[in-house]
C-alpha cells in the first residue's frame, strides 16, 4: 500500500510506502501551468474506469488537477473556486461522481469524475439559510442502504452541518447550532461518517469542531446528538487543541 501527502507549502505531492515509510517518488512545483501547485490540499484516488486517477484539490490556482497515478500523467482539470474538499462515490448508473467543495463559493459542485462535466451545485450561496453555506471547510459522502447518497457538509461559519441530497441537491435538514452545550457546535471544521451494521444499525456523524476542541457525535440518518470525544481544551490525556480534522 501507498500513501499520498499533498505538500501544502512545497507546492507537491510526495507517494510513500505505508509499509517502511519510505519516500518513493514527489512531483509538482510551485505555479500555475499543467502539473504545477499552489498550494495543494485534498487528494482522492479512483479506480473505478480500470485506471488508477488522482485528483488534486490545487486550492489557489483554483482548480482540480486529475493525473494517472501511474507515471503522474496530466490528464485534464476542473475549473472550481478555492476547492477545499474532494469526495468521490460511484452513482447508480455506475458513473463516478466527484464533489467539490469550493470554499469561496459556499457550495458543493458535483462532477462526473471521468469527465470532469459538472452537473449539478449543491447549497444556494453564501447566507444562513436553510439551503445555504457560509465558509465551508469540509465534507464527505454516503450512501445509505435505500440508495439515498447524502452530503454531509462541515457550514463553518454558520455553526452547523448541512446535509443534502447529492443526487438531486435538495436539503435534508441542518445538524446543530452555535454554542458549546451537547447538540450544539462552534465552528465545525472536518466531518466524518461511521456505518455500525450490527447488533443494531447505526450511521455516525463525527463533528470536529474547532473552536470548542472537541469531537461531536450525531445519528447521521436523524440528527440526534449522541455524545462527545474529549475532555476540554488543552494539551492533556484525552484533550484538545483547536480540532482540525477527523477521518475513520
Amino acid at each position: 500500500a501507498v500513501l499520498f501527502v499533498s505538500e501544502y507549502n512545497n507546492h507537491r505531492v510526495s507517494e510513500f510506502k505505508v509499509s517502511t515509510g519510505e519516500h518513493l517518488r514527489s512531483f509538482g512545483s510551485q505555479g500555475a501551468n499543467t502539473s504545477q501547485f499552489k498550494n495543494p490540499r485534498s487528494i482522492v484516488i479512483s479506480t473505478s474506469s480500470g485506471t488508477a486517477l488522482m485528483y488534486v484539490a490545487d486550492l489557489n490556482n483554483n482548480r482540480v488537477q486529475v493525473f494517472k497515478v501511474e507515471n503522474f500523467e496530466y490528464v485534464r482539470k476542473i475549473d472550481c473556486n478555492i476547492p477545499y474538499g474532494l469526495a468521490l462515490l460511484l452513482a447508480a448508473n455506475g458513473d463516478e461522481l466527484l464533489f467539490i467543495l469550493e470554499h469561496e463559493n459556499h457550495q458543493v459542485k458535483v462532477c462526473n469524475a471521468l469527465t470532469g462535466a459538472e452537473l449539478r451545485i449543491i447549497g444556494s450561496g453564501a447566507g444562513s439559510g436553510p439551503t445555504q453555506l457560509h465558509y465551508p471547510y469540509d465534507l464527505t459522502v454516503f450512501r445509505d442502504q435505500d440508495g439515498t447518497v447524502l452530503v454531509f457538509v462541515a457550514d463553518y461559519s454558520n455553526h452547523r452541518v448541512q446535509v443534502f441530497n447529492g443526487d438531486t441537491g435538495a436539503h435534508i435538514r441542518s445538524i446543530g447550532k452555535y454554542g458549546a452545550n451537547d447538540g450544539e457546535l462552534n465552528t465545525p471544521i472536518s466531518v466524518a461518517v461511521r456505518e455500525i451494521k450490527a447488533p443494531n444499525r447505526q450511521v455516525q456523524l463525527y463533528v470536529g469542531e474547532n473552536t470548542n476542541s472537541g469531537v461531536s457525535i450525531f445519528d447521521a440518518l436523524t440528527g440526534n446528538f449522541i455524545g462527545k470525544l474529549g475532555n476540554g481544551i488543552g494539551a492533556g490525556e484525552g484533550q484538545f487543541h483547536y480540532v482540525w480534522g477527523v477521518s475513520f
